[in-house]
């Protein structure tokens, strides 16, 4: 049952090969880098500039004020300073933050993208698009789009959209990238097979298959991870959450504060055990090793497909094939790197 060939998806559609950069290509590139990291200068500047004019302009107007007024202004400048110090903190600085974070991803996948970055080219139908809703609206608001087939042109390692049936993209636009196993070629023997059995909704067309060697390892690679990064913050929100409430019950704390607290640490407990569930079960599936085929009937509207031969997971109920297509989650699913000749 082996079967390692692999495939790459981007926005749940098929990459059919390779594009080559022309010059007009390089020059855009180049145009890119200098953009962004124009963009992030300047947003990793803003912070701190903020904060000096800030700084400047309270040491002036105190001056002016004192000079001007006297000591009857300065409770009434005190607050604006206060309020002022507020804004620039808790909005201007994490309005720079976000702005710079964003501009120097944004100039590294430029970088990698000018470095030697592979184009590739996906083409199919507009409805096998895998994409949340904000990048579908950027997509639509091109006003590329054209017939229900669709070409796109995909930087690889970091799924930066460049072209859309032959146009160049003139917004910034990534993309979910996904690598899946072939489905191996006894599956669409196993769906012929199938035969009718009683379920408590009714009577369904059903039979099941092993998963490959291949479909195995992607099914274990794409369980959630903790991460040692993620679990050493959840546990340390929940030790200052325990503290708080410790110095609370001594009658020192601040009740407020120790309420905030333990929200977020439930918060963050309940995420935790969400992922680890999750994690159990894709488990679960890959021991049992086998996926269910049912073949839904015409009139069935929860079918992906008039018809449809639908693979399911047993444990975690999730879809594994449509019809012989990965499933939509599947192909939006980051794997390790395939080379050119397995897509």
């Amino acid at each position: 049952m082996h079967d390692d060939l692999q495939r790459l998806w981007f926005a749940g559609l098929p990459v059919s090969g390779r594009v080559a950069l022309d010059e007009r290509d390089r020059l855009r590139l180049r145009r890119l880098v200098r953009s962004r990291r124009t963009l992030a200068g300047a947003a990793f500047l803003g912070g701190p500039a903020a904060i000096a004019l800030l700084g400047f302009t309270v040491a002036i107007s105190t001056r002016a004020l004192r000079r001007d007024l006297g000591a009857s202004a300065e409770t009434a400048f005190s607050a604006a300073v206060v309020v002022g110090i507020l804004f620039t903190l808790f909005a201007v600085l994490p309005v720079s933050i976000l702005v710079a974070r964003d501009a120097w991803r944004q100039y590294r996948v430029a970088v990698r993208a000018q470095r030697g970055g592979a184009l590739y080219r996906c083409r199919g139908p507009i409805a096998d698009v895998v994409v949340d809703r904000r990048t579908w609206e950027r997509i639509v608001d091109s006003g590329l789009l054209r017939g229900a087939e669709l070409e796109l042109d995909v930087f690889d390692d970091s799924g930066l959209l460049w072209r859309i049936g032959g146009v160049e993209v003139d917004r910034w636009i990534q993309l979910p990238r996904g690598v899946t196993t072939s489905t191996p070629e006894y599956a669409a023997i196993a769906s012929r097979w199938t035969k009718p059995i009683e379920t408590p909704t009714g009577v369904i067309d059903y039979n099941r298959r092993g998963l490959s060697d291949g479909e195995l390892a992607e099914l274990r690679g794409s369980a959630p991870s903790v991460g040692v990064l993620r679990g050493t913050l959840i546990a340390a929100v929940n030790l200052l959450a325990l503290a708080n409430a410790a110095e609370v019950l001594r009658g020192n704390g601040e009740p407020l504060q120790t309420l905030l607290a333990l929200v977020i640490a439930v918060w963050a407990d309940v995420e935790l055990a969400s992922l680890v569930n999750i994690r159990r079960r894709i488990d679960a599936d890959a021991r049992e090793g086998w996926v269910a085929i049912v073949k839904s009937k015409a009139d069935e509207p929860e079918a992906p497909r008039e018809g449809a031969v639908v693979e399911y997971l047993p444990r975690t109920g999730l879809e594994w094939t449509v019809d012989g297509l990965p499933a939509p989650w599947r192909r939006i699913a980051a794997r390790r790197p395939v080379s050119p000749s397995a897509s």
